[in-house]
């Protein structure tokens, strides 16, 4: 070896050793979700220091040195890593859905599973490049997803819960009364707006842009455009790229099998979405395979298959209109039609 990379090798191996040092000697003056992962971050420098692995050390440690002072940092950008094109695919959705999900909400509300999503990406991409220690790239994977899984729970439970509270907020609100208008004018009035003769009803029941509960526990019970029927709607959360049900969505249909004991006339639509993240047959499929999951689930709870209607919309109709590769997570979801 010659003296020029000896010379090398010993510079990198200080520049990276300092700074770890100053990593584990910081005063962290950054918020709890920057703290967190910052002390992430020196556990995994210490961990490559201990292999010898001194650049990915000194970066992972500059990283959380810069967290540990307050400053945000992004998860790792891939163009920056050698990754097989076989892998990149996969990485890069990851990213996105990562992105979307680490709002100002989640860290500030949940910044230890926040933090631990954070540091799992970056651990999986670095393990990747390296791709000689299997057992490691499919722990930081299989726990990325496992964390990510728990964040979307988490934020559907902030929701539900901010809307218990607007509930009980507009309790306390007087009402004021609204003169009455006439029904058969103002069916009229509405139902002359929609186009190619789609009453407003059936329009509803078909896009599921009216009266949806955005919570997914549960929706309110509104008449159709008869006043015959009752219809409630509901709106089941899935995790990223996935068919399987949650224990939340077990709960919900729990719910809804519930409520139909003793009822003898009633109608399930399941309509199926996904977000834009990816091919548009994919997601065609995949919204497919959300509704089916759902009616196999109610028939288990007993619900007769006769009785459950489904419909796959893919990403071409959400339920919330986003640009191309917009990952959203309104549209991870089946839509739960109760006509009673």
């Amino acid at each position: 070896m010659s003296r020029i990379v000896i010379i090398l090798l010993l510079l990198l191996t200080s520049a990276c050793s300092s700074s770890l040092q100053q990593l584990q000697k910081v005063k962290p003056t950054g918020n709890t979700y920057q703290i967190r992962l910052a002390n992430e971050y020196l556990q995994y420098a210490e961990a490559e220091a201990d292999q010898y692995d001194w650049y990915d050390s000194g970066h992972f440690a500059r990283k959380g040195l810069r967290s540990a002072k307050g400053i945000e940092v992004e998860p790792e950008q891939l163009e920056y890593w050698d990754i097989k094109n076989d892998d990149l695919p996969t990485l890069q959705q990851a990213r996105r859905y990562l992105i979307s999900t680490l709002d100002n909400d989640m860290k500030r509300n949940h910044p230890k599973e926040a933090a631990k999503a954070m540091f799992l990406f970056d651990c999986w991409v670095e393990q990747t490049e390296e791709m000689w220690q299997e057992t490691h790239i499919s722990y930081c994977r299989e726990k990325f997803y496992e964390t990510l899984d728990g964040l979307y729970i988490l934020a559907d439970n902030d929701r539900k819960a901010k809307e218990d509270m607007l509930a009980m907020t507009e309790q306390n609100v007087e009402e004021v009364a609204i003169p009455e208008i006439q029904k058969d004018l103002s069916t009229d009035i509405i139902n002359s707006r929609m186009t190619d003769g789609i009453k407003l009803s059936d329009y509803a029941d078909k896009t599921g842009e009216d009266n949806t509960d955005k919570g997914g526990t549960g929706g309110p019970l509104v008449c159709d455009a008869d006043c015959t029927n009752k219809v409630e709607k509901r709106l089941l959360y899935f995790a990223f790229d996935s068919a399987a049900i949650t224990g939340r969505t077990k709960r919900v249909l729990n719910e809804v099998t519930t409520k139909l004991k003793g009822v003898e006339s009633y109608e399930i639509t399941l309509n199926g979405y996904a977000d834009r993240i990816g091919h548009e047959d994919y997601n065609m499929e995949l919204s497919k395979k959300r509704a089916e999951a759902v009616k196999k689930e109610l028939i288990e709870k007993g619900i007769p298959s006769e009785q459950i209607v489904i419909y796959a919309f893919g990403e071409v109709h959400g339920v919330i209109e986003t640009d191309d590769e917009i990952a959203e997570k309104e549209n991870r979801s089946v839509q739960i039609i109760l006509e009673m």
